[in-house]
């Protein structure tokens, strides 16, 4: 469980850095590309959360691999509960901000998603 663990830290970590170097050329380079002047707290959220979560889900796979299904669904649901939340409270107290710091949190999700679904299907 832990070499998968480290696999996975590993390549997440990979992942993550080159988001924020994409991140940050836009920032940069292209400001009519509007990305969200919180982005680097959000991908350290979802970063440190996501890799929390993939523990959780690990341990579980290793030890009862007939609840691993229902635990990921519940998981996922959880976390789409609480990225909505946090969006909808973020929107309410910040206006202006709303549209982009959305999308941006939609799209770091979107692509760490599909990383860490990639990263479960490799599990044996």
């Amino acid at each position: 469980m832990k070499k998968d663990f480290v696999n996975f830290f590993k390549g997440f970590s990979l992942f993550v850095a080159i988001i924020t170097l994409v991140s940050f050329v836009l920032e940069r380079w292209l400001p009519e590309v509007k990305i969200s002047g919180y982005w680097i707290w959000i991908l350290l959220f979802l970063y440190a959360f996501t890799l929390f979560l993939y523990w959780q889900l690990l341990k579980e796979f290793r030890s009862r691999l007939s609840r691993f299904s229902n635990t990921l669904m519940l998981v996922n649901f959880g976390k789409m509960m609480l990225y909505v939340l946090i969006i909808g409270v973020f929107s309410w107290f910040n206006r202006p901000e709303a549209p982009s710091f959305a999308i941006t949190f939609l799209i770091y999700y979107a692509l760490i998603t599909f990383f860490e679904i990639r990263k479960l299907l490799s599990l044996k």
